[in-house]
């Protein structure tokens, strides 16, 4: 009878944590404008499929697939933020750039 009870505090224990890591990566799903989302996979953290996260970060709604990418990457194109828009501006006033209608 003592295994049992053992058994089941540790379960007890361990259904805990797993409702804590849920709730960590809850908070960590922020909402954008419109569909957009970005959610944060922390490294050794596990989606339900019990595959391993590897700490990236993923943007959700900008198109059939979601946009993954390490933080550093982010970082890289965080820095190129103003270019990246002045491209945009000019390539969308002169007409060689495309427009996607948002869904």
């Amino acid at each position: 009878m003592a295994i049992l009870q053992d058994q089941n505090a540790a379960l007890r224990l361990q259904l805990a944590q797993l409702h804590a890591e849920n709730d960590a990566l809850k908070v960590k799903a922020i909402r954008g404008n419109g569909h957009v989302v970005v959610k944060a996979r922390p490294l050794g953290g596990v989606d339900s499929k019990g595959e391993p996260f590897k700490g990236n970060v993923g943007v959700y709604g900008l198109g059939r697939y979601p946009t993954t990418l390490y933080a550093s990457q982010w970082l890289k194109i965080l820095t190129l933020a103003d270019t990246l828009r002045q491209v945009c501006e000019d390539g969308l006033a002169d007409g060689s750039l495309a427009t996607k209608e948002s869904d």
